[in-house]
């Protein structure tokens, strides 16, 4: 069996992937700006205006393929545990249960939206179970096996590791296409799933621990001809390259990967300012899909249809710029907030806890031995010396 070598390297940080994690998710929002706000759904198929508006849905379809496969493209080389998840399970627990909180107590916003005690119960303590946010149930769900997904990929070959990534794309992407999207054979959820965010990490750590050679020019066009090949469904019935799981969809986001992977930053400052905005990057999605947020804002940019060409992309790409912006601006208080009360340092100190917890476990159970040691060899002497 081929068996892959890997020498433990000085871990350095890719700042093309910090920059990556901000473009995917302002691509995030883009989606829900031109879908979920209704700028496509207002706008007469079969026109220009309606092709152009989907050809900036399909550029952002890839986002996110992308962040799951930064997930496993970051963590798999990481000491995971349980105890991890717990400043990322804080952080939507401070945004699901604040902002409904503001919702039900003052007036101004109550106006705006009636939340009821039974929805208030789920956003404060069951952010996860209650799907407030379909990527972070998803991802909750899938984080417990990732240790032993860990495990597993570090102990079998890079040979072994390809064919796991060859069954996926064949099982989970291409049988879609067999079926012609009318059955989701394997219950990928059209990659609504803990199962395909799975897959996705598992592509994103073969990335990590076999760097893939692939210039800089070719996984640009790698992109562009992904996102084509999803556009171009537009224009029929039959079928529909939209989904999450779809061959094209997993290669427009390995290309736009590969791209920005391979950007170095020198300057100093601006690797601080990236870091800064990779790292409250996750909460803009919290914010703006946040339940009450996410109905309040549904259908509110329908009327961006009506506008020339050229002022539904500035529209569209412009509100989502400003919702991008005003959600990093408003988690910096969250950011520092947690910084200042080092959230990020519980799971380490609850390590050392249950360590030494361990320890003096392992050591009392060593004790017992050498006692009942004891007494077993007293027993022996007496019955000797009878």
């Amino acid at each position: 069996m081929e068996q892959s070598i890997r020498v433990p390297q000085k871990r350095v940080r890719n700042y093309g992937i910090d920059i990556l994690k901000i473009l995917s998710m302002f691509m995030v929002v883009i989606l829900h700006t031109f879908g979920n706000g209704g700028i496509i759904a207002n706008i007469e198929s079969g026109t220009t205006k309606y092709a152009v508006a989907y050809f900036i849905k399909a550029a952002a379809y890839s986002a996110v393929n992308i962040f799951g496969m930064v997930s496993g493209y970051l963590i798999v080389n990481s000491k995971c545990n349980a105890l991890k998840m717990i400043p990322l399970w804080l952080t939507v627990v401070f945004y699901s249960s604040i902002i409904g909180i503001l919702f039900k107590f003052i007036p101004y916003l109550s106006e705006y939206y009636q939340v009821s005690f039974s929805l208030l119960i789920k956003l404060i303590f069951f952010p996860a179970i209650s799907k407030a946010y379909w990527y972070y149930t998803s991802y909750f769900g899938l984080y417990f096996f990732i240790p032993y997904i860990n495990k597993m990929l570090h102990a079998i070959s890079k040979k072994d590791h390809r064919n796991i990534i060859i069954i996926i794309i064949i099982l989970f992407s291409l049988s879609s296409i067999i079926s012609k999207f009318k059955v989701d054979v394997f219950e990928t959820k059209r990659g609504y799933s803990p199962l395909w965010l799975g897959c996705l990490y598992i592509i994103g750590a073969y990335l990590k621990l076999y760097p893939v050679k692939f210039s800089k020019v070719k996984s640009f066009i790698l992109y562009i001809f992904s996102v084509i090949c999803i556009w171009t469904t537009i224009f029929t019935d039959e079928i529909n390259f939209f989904s999450y799981d779809n061959i094209f969809v997993i290669l427009s986001a390995f290309g736009i990967f590969m791209f920005f992977s391979q950007i170095t930053i020198a300057n100093k400052t601006i690797q601080k300012f990236i870091v800064l905005c990779s790292s409250i990057s996750f909460s803009v999605y919290l914010i703006h899909e946040h339940p009450i947020i996410h109905k309040l804002l549904t259908n509110k940019f329908a009327s961006y249809a009506k506008d020339p060409i050229h002022m539904v992309i500035l529209k569209g790409l412009g509100t989502a710029l400003t919702i991008y912006m005003c959600s990093s601006i408003i988690d910096l208080f969250r950011y520092y907030l947690f910084k200042y009360i080092k959230v990020n340092s519980i799971p380490r100190i609850l390590e050392k806890k249950l360590s030494k917890k361990d320890k003096i476990k392992e050591k009392k159970d060593k004790e017992e031995v050498e006692n009942i040691k004891e007494i077993y060899m007293k027993l022996n002497t007496n019955k000797n010396n009878v």
